[in-house]
Parts: structure tokens; C-alpha cells; sequence
């Protein structure tokens, strides 16, 4: 059997970089881009630490899939996912927290200062997401559809996103 080779059009994959090199940013696009960034990494650490978290406590598995939805809204600025991402951060800051009163008793000595550093570390990184996330929420709203469209193929199509 003889291999088949398909034409590739470099064209377009040349001009949409080019085109994503040519565009320049204002200075709330910039920013836009530097908070996703930041969020973005603080969230896969997050993510990290909520596997973690799962093995003390099942019922947070149900927090990974948010954190991957936040992922998402952060990378694609997609308006909905950051809509569900935020008050998901509100209400499982405050789940973890009544979880950690009651189980705190329960947990072993020997578990109970890594049980409490996991909570102190999460509560820190999820609120320094939070805080992020409403200003990179902030800063889309003052940017019209257009300007976020052209950060989006800015960022696919960048070599430093």
C-alpha cells in the first residue's frame, strides 16, 4: 500500500500568525491577557490541590469538574463559564470551611496539621483567584466583543500564550 499525502494549506496558518503578530494590544487587552494567564496557572494548581482535597473528602470531586470549567472561561474569556466559575469559588470556600469545623475533630493528630495546611492553602489560592477573576471580569466588560474576539486569536494563534 502506497501512502497518500494530503495537501496542507500553510497559508492560512501563516497568515493567522502574521495576522496575530500585527495586531496590537491596547494596554486593558495586555492586562486581560496577563490576569488569564495568572489565573489560569493559579487554577491548575488549585486543581492539583483539589485531587489532594478528594482523598480526604469524595464529595469534592464534584469541585474539579468547576475548576475545569473555570479553565475554560479564563482561556476563551467565555462570559458564561467565568459566570458559573465565580460563585462556585464563593460557595465552596464556605463549604470547605464548614467542612473543616466539623471533621476537624475527627481527623487523626497525625493527619490534622496537613488537613490544616491543605485548607489554609486552598482558601489563600482560591481567594487570590477570586479577587483576579472579578478584576479580569471588570476589565472585559469594559472591553467591547470585537477587542475580545481579537484577544482570543491573539492568544491561539501566539507563540507566548
Amino acid at each position: 500500500m502506497i501512502p497518500i499525502a494530503e495537501s496542507v494549506n500553510e497559508d492560512e496558518n501563516t497568515e493567522n500568525i502574521e495576522m496575530a503578530e500585527l495586531i496590537e494590544l491596547s494596554p486593558k487587552m495586555l492586562q486581560s491577557i496577563n490576569y488569564s494567564k495568572i489565573i489560569n496557572s493559579l487554577i491548575w494548581l488549585d486543581l492539583l490541590f483539589s485531587i489532594l482535597y478528594a482523598l480526604y473528602n469524595e464529595y469534592f470531586i464534584v469541585s474539579i469538574m468547576f475548576l475545569l470549567i473555570g479553565i475554560h472561561g479564563v482561556n476563551d474569556y467565555n462570559k458564561k463559564s467565568m459566570r458559573i466559575f465565580v460563585p462556585f469559588l464563593i460557595i465552596i470556600n464556605i463549604i470547605r470551611i464548614f467542612i473543616f469545623v466539623i471533621n476537624y475533630s475527627k481527623i487523626t493528630k497525625s493527619n490534622r496539621n496537613n488537613f490544616y495546611a491543605l485548607q489554609i492553602i486552598m482558601l489563600i489560592i482560591e481567594g487570590w483567584i477570586f479577587l483576579l477573576m472579578c478584576k479580569l471580569i471588570k476589565i472585559m466588560k469594559e472591553l467591547t466583543e470585537d477587542e475580545l474576539e481579537v484577544i482570543r486569536i491573539w492568544k491561539k494563534n501566539s507563540i507566548l500564550s
